[in-house]
């Protein structure tokens, strides 16, 4: 990394400008530590009209993004390998939306050229960088929970292109890796609910058994009425549950119980704190920092590969397991 691009805001150019590129492109333009340098989209008229709205040179090819500092990846899931490799040969840092790619080999390749290259890359785990995400891992201080149940939910969404498993629930894996600290276990029967109409699997549900011998439950639905995202974390002394929309944190201590002898009536005492939670910044623009401090050789950048790996190997083998057209079943 040379002292002037450490010194100066990385010029980042965007591929893809749909949905998620749109966020990315806003967040760069709206940041201080970084510059937006171009914009990518197989879509001309897309591609055109984000950059002149934004003053920045575009392009169809996404091979032009090498002119920047770093690029990053918002195209679709099953072009990921594609578009990010030349890049990662021509020594550009990376930013690849999640999933990195929908393959064990494809991720492997990505992961291996990176390395190959000494070059960073990241993931677009947004969620990691969820202040109460952040607060929780202050709070436990290293210790594994016992148990942890997330549930991320959303009602149908007509234009995803990739499995509940790729879109949601790689979340949620990720989060169970950095909550407990350790490397989890699939459990037994991971079900799933493939759409007749979209042929995807738009429910998917898993068990994760933990290094210390806890467990985690995870829950993605594409076929909800409502949006959730919550996860609850059980220790031996505590409860933390987090809504992780609202960015909110709530912590239960159990008292004393007992059961009245009299009226067979029950009683509990349980003690209830919100802890105040620090806003740093929106996840996205926290991400974008984490990405910058990567770029500029701030930050380790063979840990931040390492980090990938784990969760994309449980979503392939979650995702293998869920069955043909219509049926729930392992």
């Amino acid at each position: 990394m040379s002292a002037v691009l450490r010194a100066a805001r990385p010029r980042v150019a965007v591929v893809g400008a749909g949905a998620m590129g749109s966020l990315h492109i806003r967040a760069i333009a709206e940041s201080e530590i970084a510059t937006l340098a171009m914009i990518v989209d197989n879509d001309q008229a897309r591609a055109s009209s984000t950059a002149v709205e934004y003053g920045v040179e575009w392009s169809t090819d996404p091979g032009a993004a090498v002119a920047a500092d770093a690029a990053i990846i918002a195209t679709p899931g099953f072009s990921h390998a594609e578009v990010s490799l030349p890049m990662l040969e021509a020594g550009l840092p990376v930013l690849i939306e999640k999933p990195l790619t929908m393959d064990e080999p494809s991720c492997g390749e990505i992961v291996a050229q990176a390395a190959i290259a000494d070059v960073p890359i990241m993931c677009g785990f947004v969620e990691r960088f969820n202040p109460v995400i952040s607060a929780t891992l202050k709070r436990l201080d290293g210790s594994t929970p016992l148990h942890i149940t997330a549930t991320r939910h959303s009602p149908p969404n007509s234009r995803a292109a990739i499995s509940v498993v790729y879109d949601l629930l790689i979340h949620d894996l990720d989060l169970a890796i950095r909550l407990s600290g350790s490397q989890p276990t699939a459990g037994p029967d991971p079900i799933g609910w493939v759409s007749p109409s979209t042929r995807l699997a738009e429910i998917a549900a898993c068990s994760l058994r933990l290094e210390d011998g806890g467990i985690a439950a995870l829950s993605a639905s594409r076929a909800a009425q409502r949006k959730i995202r919550e996860i609850t974390v059980t220790t031996p002394v505590e409860q933390i549950e987090l809504d992780l929309m609202r960015r909110t944190m709530t912590v239960y201590r159990h008292v004393h119980h007992e059961q009245s002898p009299i009226d067979g009536g029950y009683r509990a005492d349980t003690v209830i704190d919100i802890p105040f939670v620090r806003q740093e910044g929106e996840p996205l623009a926290m991400q974008l920092k984490h990405f910058v401090g990567l770029i500029k050789g701030d930050l380790d950048h063979e840990a931040e590969r390492l980090s990938i790996v784990p969760s994309h190997l449980l979503a392939f083998g979650i995702e293998n397991s869920i069955s043909p057209i219509g049926a729930l079943a392992n």
